[in-house]
């Protein structure tokens, strides 16, 4: 059998409770083990009147520390927040981390423009492009064709 084994974190983060992390299916409480996490946090919130929101708070560290273990194990490089420092195993986790908390915005990719010649819209997607070319140029002779047979 497997032995599960936690590597050390490289963060300079102090570490967490112990029932958060990933690999530990041991109640800190009173040293019951359980089968999974999803039992674990049962057993927290039946026997010991943990708050479902503290249990949701577990959660979500409890995810976290598991992807970042997957980092480090992966050797896979961490997205750097250039603002705050703080850092995001995916491009997707530092874009949405930018626009929510420090309310920057992307500029659409040069790969999508709007084919009408006096419009200067570029665009994510083609279902944007074509939500665009509705209400933008419904009216103008022509351009829905020019969109569409492009």
């Amino acid at each position: 059998m497997n032995e599960l084994r936690c590597i050390p974190s490289t963060s300079l983060d102090p570490p967490p409770e112990p029932v958060m992390d990933p690999c530990c299916l041991r109640c800190q409480e009173c040293g019951e083990t359980k089968s999974n996490p999803n039992t674990l946090f049962y057993h927290l919130f039946e026997y010991h009147n943990y708050d479902k929101a503290r249990i949701a708070r577990i959660r979500e560290q409890r995810k976290t520390r598991s992807l970042h273990i997957k980092a480090v194990r992966q050797t896979r490089p961490l997205y750097l927040c250039n603002i705050c420092g703080k850092q995001f195993l995916s491009k997707s986790g530092i874009i949405t981390h930018s626009e929510s908390i420090h309310k920057l915005t992307r500029d659409p990719p040069a790969g999508i423009h709007c084919p009408i010649s006096s419009c200067a819209g570029r665009f994510y997607t083609y279902m944007e492009l074509a939500t665009h070319a509705d209400v933008e140029h419904r009216n103008e002779a022509g351009s829905l064709i020019l969109l569409y047979t492009r």
